[in-house]
Protein backbone atom coordinates (compact mmCIF):
# COMPACT_ATOMS: atom_id res chain seq x y z
CA UNK A 1 0.00 0.00 0.00
CA UNK A 2 1.23 3.33 -0.84
CA UNK A 3 1.75 5.96 1.85
CA UNK A 4 0.26 9.27 1.83
CA UNK A 5 3.65 10.75 1.38
CA UNK A 6 4.24 8.72 -1.60
CA UNK A 7 1.44 9.99 -2.90
CA UNK A 8 1.87 13.25 -2.97
CA UNK A 9 5.62 13.12 -3.89
CA UNK A 10 4.03 11.42 -7.19
CA UNK A 11 2.09 14.21 -8.23
CA UNK A 12 5.10 16.32 -9.13
CA UNK A 13 5.62 13.65 -11.81
CA UNK A 14 2.21 13.56 -13.54
CA UNK A 15 1.62 14.59 -17.39
CA UNK A 16 -2.16 16.33 -17.43
CA UNK A 17 -4.46 18.50 -14.94
CA UNK A 18 -6.64 15.29 -15.00
CA UNK A 19 -4.33 13.19 -13.62
CA UNK A 20 -3.09 15.33 -11.23
CA UNK A 21 -6.00 16.14 -9.64
CA UNK A 22 -7.35 12.14 -9.51
CA UNK A 23 -3.31 11.73 -7.65
CA UNK A 24 -5.53 14.35 -5.11
CA UNK A 25 -8.47 12.77 -5.05
CA UNK A 26 -6.58 9.70 -3.40
CA UNK A 27 -4.20 11.48 -0.98
CA UNK A 28 -7.91 13.01 0.19
CA UNK A 29 -9.80 9.83 0.27
CA UNK A 30 -6.68 8.29 2.68
CA UNK A 31 -6.82 11.71 4.79
CA UNK A 32 -10.57 10.99 5.60
CA UNK A 33 -12.34 13.02 2.78
CA UNK A 34 -14.73 12.31 -0.02
CA UNK A 35 -14.72 15.58 -2.32
CA UNK A 36 -12.05 17.20 -3.55
CA UNK A 37 -11.65 20.66 -5.26
CA UNK A 38 -8.79 22.34 -6.63
CA UNK A 39 -9.20 25.91 -8.42
CA UNK A 40 -6.70 28.03 -10.09
CA UNK A 41 -6.83 31.27 -11.76
CA UNK A 42 -4.41 32.05 -14.08
CA UNK A 43 -3.99 36.02 -15.26
CA UNK A 44 -3.35 36.23 -18.88
CA UNK A 45 -3.47 40.11 -19.51
CA UNK A 46 -4.13 42.78 -16.93
CA UNK A 47 -7.93 42.76 -17.05
CA UNK A 48 -8.66 39.02 -17.81
CA UNK A 49 -8.00 35.73 -16.50
CA UNK A 50 -8.77 31.98 -16.56
CA UNK A 51 -10.03 30.24 -14.33
CA UNK A 52 -9.38 26.29 -14.26
CA UNK A 53 -11.20 24.36 -11.50
CA UNK A 54 -11.24 20.29 -10.95
CA UNK A 55 -13.54 18.61 -8.39
CA UNK A 56 -15.09 15.70 -7.62
CA UNK A 57 -18.32 17.44 -5.54
CA UNK A 58 -21.67 15.91 -6.21
CA UNK A 59 -22.75 17.24 -9.66
CA UNK A 60 -26.29 18.62 -8.52
CA UNK A 61 -24.40 20.70 -5.68
CA UNK A 62 -22.05 21.73 -8.02
CA UNK A 63 -25.02 23.16 -10.17
CA UNK A 64 -26.99 24.27 -7.15
CA UNK A 65 -23.51 26.67 -6.18
CA UNK A 66 -23.31 28.24 -9.80
CA UNK A 67 -26.98 28.65 -9.90
CA UNK A 68 -27.42 30.51 -6.25
CA UNK A 69 -23.56 32.24 -6.80
CA UNK A 70 -22.78 30.40 -3.09
CA UNK A 71 -19.01 31.40 -3.66
CA UNK A 72 -19.44 34.92 -3.65
CA UNK A 73 -21.45 34.09 0.62
CA UNK A 74 -18.87 31.07 0.79
CA UNK A 75 -17.27 32.32 4.54
CA UNK A 76 -14.88 29.38 4.52
CA UNK A 77 -12.72 31.20 1.84
CA UNK A 78 -11.41 33.48 4.97
CA UNK A 79 -11.68 30.95 8.04
CA UNK A 80 -10.30 27.85 5.89
CA UNK A 81 -12.79 25.51 7.44
CA UNK A 82 -16.23 24.56 7.50
CA UNK A 83 -18.19 24.55 11.45
CA UNK A 84 -21.81 25.50 12.92
CA UNK A 85 -20.11 29.31 13.94
CA UNK A 86 -18.70 30.05 10.42
CA UNK A 87 -21.83 29.68 8.93
CA UNK A 88 -23.61 31.78 11.21
CA UNK A 89 -23.55 34.53 8.67
CA UNK A 90 -24.36 32.15 6.04
CA UNK A 91 -26.77 29.65 7.54
CA UNK A 92 -29.24 29.04 4.65
CA UNK A 93 -25.60 28.26 2.46
CA UNK A 94 -24.65 25.67 5.26
CA UNK A 95 -27.93 24.47 5.48
CA UNK A 96 -27.86 23.52 1.90
CA UNK A 97 -24.55 22.19 1.98
CA UNK A 98 -25.29 19.88 4.43
CA UNK A 99 -28.54 19.10 2.55
CA UNK A 100 -26.25 17.64 -0.09
CA UNK A 101 -24.29 15.58 2.54
CA UNK A 102 -21.43 18.40 3.02
CA UNK A 103 -20.82 18.34 6.42
CA UNK A 104 -17.20 19.19 7.27
CA UNK A 105 -14.51 20.52 5.03
CA UNK A 106 -11.26 22.33 5.05
CA UNK A 107 -9.77 24.63 2.54
CA UNK A 108 -6.54 26.01 1.85
CA UNK A 109 -5.71 29.02 -0.32
CA UNK A 110 -2.46 29.70 -2.28
CA UNK A 111 -0.40 32.36 -4.34
CA UNK A 112 2.87 32.70 -5.85
CA UNK A 113 5.35 35.02 -6.99
CA UNK A 114 3.78 35.15 -10.44
CA UNK A 115 0.33 36.38 -9.42
CA UNK A 116 -1.06 32.93 -9.76
CA UNK A 117 -3.51 32.21 -6.95
CA UNK A 118 -5.10 28.41 -6.16
CA UNK A 119 -7.88 27.24 -3.81
CA UNK A 120 -7.56 23.28 -2.64
CA UNK A 121 -10.77 22.63 -0.44
CA UNK A 122 -11.69 19.04 0.71
CA UNK A 123 -15.10 17.42 2.51
CA UNK A 124 -16.25 14.99 3.67
CA UNK A 125 -20.23 14.04 5.17
CA UNK A 126 -19.40 12.35 8.47
CA UNK A 127 -18.36 13.64 11.13
CA UNK A 128 -16.96 17.59 11.90
CA UNK A 129 -13.18 18.16 12.11
CA UNK A 130 -11.66 17.33 15.59
CA UNK A 131 -9.04 20.04 16.87
CA UNK A 132 -6.51 16.84 17.10
CA UNK A 133 -7.64 16.14 13.44
CA UNK A 134 -6.52 19.20 12.67
CA UNK A 135 -3.19 19.32 14.15
CA UNK A 136 -2.99 16.09 12.55
CA UNK A 137 -4.01 16.58 9.31
CA UNK A 138 -3.47 20.52 8.79
CA UNK A 139 0.01 20.28 7.79
CA UNK A 140 -0.43 17.73 5.34
CA UNK A 141 -3.82 19.26 3.81
CA UNK A 142 -1.31 22.31 3.97
CA UNK A 143 1.69 20.49 1.66
CA UNK A 144 -0.60 18.78 -0.56
CA UNK A 145 -2.49 22.19 -1.82
CA UNK A 146 1.40 23.95 -2.30
CA UNK A 147 2.18 20.93 -4.15
CA UNK A 148 -1.00 20.79 -6.10
CA UNK A 149 -0.51 24.47 -6.39
CA UNK A 150 3.42 24.18 -7.91
CA UNK A 151 2.06 21.07 -10.43
CA UNK A 152 -1.09 22.79 -11.95
CA UNK A 153 0.90 26.23 -12.16
CA UNK A 154 2.93 24.41 -15.28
Amino acid sequence: MTSWHDKIISLSRVKSERECFEACVSVVRDLGFEYCCYAIKLPLRISQSKVVVLNNYPAEWQHYCDAKKYLELDPTFQHGIWSDEIFAKAIELWQESRSFGLRAGWLQSSRDANGLQGLLTVARSSEPLSDSELQDKSPKLSRLARIMHSTMSQ
